[in-house]
């Protein structure tokens, strides 16, 4: 017997408005400097959809910039650049070869991000701040009836 699959696509779930938030074009990961323990169920290194990412300096590389954190800062002295568009994926061939696009500013959910509750989470924001990014953080409440 023949098996379907359903897929629904949506934006990002975090974006508030995703038609005034500004974006790049584009970068790749450095997926040699992205933490190991992060795999999917085939062993390929992935970085979830809403992470904040910082700029490796030596080769203009991705890379969460909670990775650099856990790191002890050992890449550099890398700082958060953006906010990651869509989950990347190692070795995806369906993903383009001008990598993975980042959002530089608008509303987003400050609560549906993939970095909500980690330690640093306000020093990040203000480095996103310093490097002339401007967010507007709102909380998300589910309001559907149960």
């Amino acid at each position: 017997m023949p098996t379907t699959s359903s897929y629904r696509l949506s934006r990002a779930q975090w974006l508030v408005d995703w038609e005034n938030a500004p974006r790049d074009l584009g970068a790749q990961i450095d997926w040699a400097s992205v933490d190991p323990a992060r795999v999917d169920a085939n062993g390929k290194k992935y970085i979830p959809d809403g992470a904040i990412m910082a700029r490796i300096v030596s080769n203009g590389k991705l890379i969460p910039r909670r990775d650099v954190a856990a790191r002890g800062n050992a890449l550099g002295t890398e700082v958060a650049v953006g906010i990651l568009i869509g989950q990347a994926n190692e070795g995806d061939r369906s993903d383009a070869l001008t990598g993975y696009g980042l959002l530089l500013g608008g509303v987003v959910y400050n609560n549906l991000l993939y970095d909500f509750g980690q330690a640093n989470l306000a020093t990040w924001k203000t480095e996103l701040e310093t490097n002339g990014l401007t967010f507007v953080y709102l909380t998300h409440q589910n309001t559907a009836a149960a």
